[in-house]
């Protein structure tokens, strides 16, 4: 019954949390689509958050993505106990990391446009 418990708290957290990342890489993308491939190629259609997902998930099938996601690392600490420093700075540089790339190619559009 406790497993269940400790499953059920798992999912409860890393659910919103996985949501959260994918949805923030999308949105990223589409940003950079309509800001860098729209320019160069007018012809080619707007990308929507949805498909810039699906364009995402279909890069990440083919190249796995190496590193702890915030999922795993809710995993790892009920499963192991406490996460290392390098873990926990892996952890919520990819809650960051979305926008820290969409500000670097907000910067590059705004230099080069």
């Amino acid at each position: 019954m406790i497993c269940l418990g400790v499953l059920a708290v798992f999912m409860a957290i890393a659910a919103p949390i996985s949501v959260y990342i994918w949805f923030s890489y999308g949105y990223v993308l589409s940003c950079f689509w309509s800001w860098f491939v729209i320019p160069v190629f007018p012809q080619m259609p707007i990308l929507g958050v949805g498909n810039a997902l699906g364009i995402i998930f279909v890069v990440m099938l083919l190249k796995m993505h190496i590193g702890i996601m915030p999922a795993d690392a809710i995993k790892y600490s009920v499963e192991y106990g406490d996460l290392t420093k390098k873990q926990k700075m892996i952890f919520w540089s990819s809650l960051v990391a979305p926008w820290a790339f969409c500000l670097m190619g907000w910067v590059v559009k705004l230099i080069v446009y």
